[in-house]
């Protein structure tokens, strides 16, 4: 009676040691495959089991995820025709198969043990059976949260470039649709110089032809060289304005690739630059009221376009209301 007993309390032991040791092997990851091959590490030693495995059923055929043990014998426990939650099968007179359905797959493990130490070792793997089944389930929900959040940020990331690219189309469209007002602009903006230009050219022409200078005498020479040098510069002046004013629109039309340092009121000296003679055309005065001296750094073009939007829409109120003054 006392030897039954005592064998009984060395049975019970052991088992708690094992229970132990393998309670602490399960859920120490959300990685599945690190987990199960670190709990069937520790389930295959502390049982004496030849070898064990956790098995997935991919199109009709089940795929060893991952084992430990004796790897010639992985094969001989695939579970083949296994239909029970819970199964043992006898491959022979020694060795034993245990199979259990556990986390969407089928655990096995193979011993050469006899029926009451495949019993202990089934009634370990049954205490262990729920926190075993919620690892697993656990480990396979952070993978597909881990695969749903790439997909989204895949699908944010390609919504994102779609919509960059549909904005940078729809400023393409914005500054194709303001050409036409842009090259009435322009000639607003020329007409004034070119008109300046003309005059100037033409007092020298009317100058000579009616022989204002004195060319006999020295002081006309000196008279009529000062008076074409100041003419020159005029046009000189007035040129470099139209070929500043071309800069501007080229610059105005050219996709930026990086931003500039500029404060507010160059921007708004650029775009009155470009817009200011039309205006004037149309009778309108822009009064202007600039306190920040702040620098900013940004796409200047992108933000001068609509700086030029604004103007351009009160431009079109007035007009549409018929205010003169």
């Amino acid at each position: 009676m006392g030897l039954v007993l005592l064998e009984s309390l060395v049975r019970f032991n052991q088992q708690l040691l094992v229970t132990y040791e393998c309670v602490n092997a399960v859920g120490i990851s959300l990685n599945l495959e690190e987990m199960l091959n670190h709990f069937l590490r520790i389930f295959v030693r502390k049982s004496e089991a030849l070898a064990g495995g956790f098995w997935v059923e991919k199109n009709s055929k089940y795929i060893l995820a991952c084992g430990q043990g004796k790897k010639d014998i992985f094969a001989s426990i695939e579970p083949i025709g296994v239909e029970e939650s819970w199964e043992i099968v006898e491959k022979n007179e020694k060795e034993k198969i245990l199979f259990v359905r556990i986390g969407g797959g089928i655990m096995s493990f193979m011993f050469i043990l006899n029926d009451e130490e495949i019993e202990l070792v089934e009634s370990i793997l049954r205490s262990l059976y729920t926190k075993l089944d919620n690892a697993i389930n656990a480990c396979l929900n952070h993978e597909r949260l881990l695969m749903l959040n790439t997909k989204l940020q895949e699908q944010v990331n390609e919504e994102v470039e779609k919509n960059r690219q549909k904005d940078k189309h729809i400023l393409q469209q914005s500054r194709l649709a303001q050409m036409g007002e842009m090259i009435s602009m322009i000639a607003h903006q020329w007409r004034q110089p070119l008109g300046s230009i003309s005059a100037v050219t033409a007092s020298v022409k009317v100058k000579i032809l009616l022989k204002k200078f004195d060319l006999t005498e020295e002081k006309g020479q000196e008279e009529i060289v000062r008076y074409l040098l100041e003419s020159v510069d005029k046009i000189e002046h007035y040129v470099k304005f139209l070929s500043t004013t071309i800069d501007d629109f080229r610059n105005f039309f050219k996709p930026e690739k990086r931003k500039e340092t500029v404060t507010l009121k160059d921007l708004i000296d650029r775009a009155f630059l470009v817009a200011g003679k039309a205006l004037e055309v149309n009778g309108i005065a822009l009064h202007r009221d600039e306190k920040s001296k702040r620098e900013l750094t940004l796409y200047s073009n992108e933000t001068m376009q609509v700086i030029l939007n604004l103007i351009k829409n009160a431009e079109d109120a007035l007009k549409e209301r018929d205010i003169s003054k």
